[in-house]
């Protein structure tokens, strides 16, 4: 007996409920009708059907490459750093270079971030006089910023023309998420700069140009950032212990955005920005008590 199993009460009556085919015929333009409006229903988008995350980007989309923050997102083209471009890190003065190194390698972090799925590492590359005056990078350091050695790759070069030819190749090579430039801005021109913008746009990857001081010339850099290193937040658990690292970063140019300057801290356990808006009462109290002490990369 071919009926399908289902079983159903008419009038207080238990009986088989008999599949289309077995249908009587009076019934059949009910069953049609019924068939439709399950049909307009599959095919409906259901009524709480999740669209939009509360962060604004739809799922199965990348989250965008950004601060994560309502005070500095808004003064970027689309609220994001464009990820196929060349962005220019100084430091204030030649001493704060570490300060914009910091600053980058927490870019950098964060873009590979917002790729789990992504495995291609970043690429390092250095000009042998930063080596001189600022030592090599500790990976120690590295991985308790977020950064893993397993996601870093570092070389260092003698001359800049053959450090940012390689920066080029790497691109080209789509084996890396970014590059960052670690050497003397002014010795790149806009020929220069432009060459990589264009291999950064065409590989969809993102060069950090930094440096410890200004280009005095036009780059083609899409964002320009000033960093100095800020006083940190002490940790909760121990006011006196050095806390994450801070910065102040000023940006002084980007193109369809607008200027802004920020204290900032960054989280490396949630690959994290924040803005440092309690700084300036944490140095106050600091010098009120001489034996706390503040920190800063």
């Amino acid at each position: 007996m071919t009926l399908v199993s289902k079983i159903t009460a008419v009038n207080g009556q238990v009986r088989p409920f008999c599949g289309p085919q077995h249908a009587p015929a009076a019934s059949r333009p009910l069953l049609d009708k019924l068939r439709k409006a399950i049909s307009r229903i599959e095919h409906r988008e259901p009524q709480f059907a999740v669209t939009e995350a509360p962060s604004g980007i739809a799922p199965g989309q990348p989250s965008p490459w950004n601060f994560g923050l309502a005070g500095i997102d808004p003064h970027l083209p689309r609220g994001r750093l464009e990820t196929g471009a060349v962005h220019e890190i100084a430091g204030a003065n030649y001493g704060e270079s570490p300060a914009a190194m910091g600053f980058a390698l927490a870019l950098a972090t964060r873009l590979l971030a917002i790729r789990p799925g992504d495995p291609r590492p970043v690429l390092w590359c250095r000009h042998t006089p930063q080596t001189h005056d600022f030592g090599e990078l500790y990976s120690t350091g590295l991985d308790a910023l977020g950064l893993t050695c397993d996601r870093l790759l570092t070389t260092t070069f003698g001359k800049s023309r053959t450090l940012l030819w390689t920066a080029e190749e790497a691109l080209k090579s789509g084996a890396v998420a970014a590059v960052i430039a670690d050497m003397d801005i002014t010795v790149c021109d806009l020929t220069a700069t432009r060459r990589l913008a264009l291999t950064a746009a065409d590989a969809g990857a993102p060069v950090l140009l930094v440096s410890g001081k200004p280009p005095g010339q036009a780059t083609s850099a899409r964002t320009r950032w000033r960093v100095s290193a800020a006083p940190s937040i002490p940790p909760p658990f121990d006011e006196a212990a050095p806390g994450e690292p801070a910065w102040t970063v000023e940006l002084t140019r980007c193109r369809g955005g607008k200027s802004g300057k920020w204290s900032m801290v960054w989280h490396h356990a949630t690959h994290s920005f924040s803005l440092a808006s309690t700084v300036s009462h944490r140095t106050v109290e600091h010098r009120s008590h001489p034996g706390r002490r503040s920190a800063a990369l």
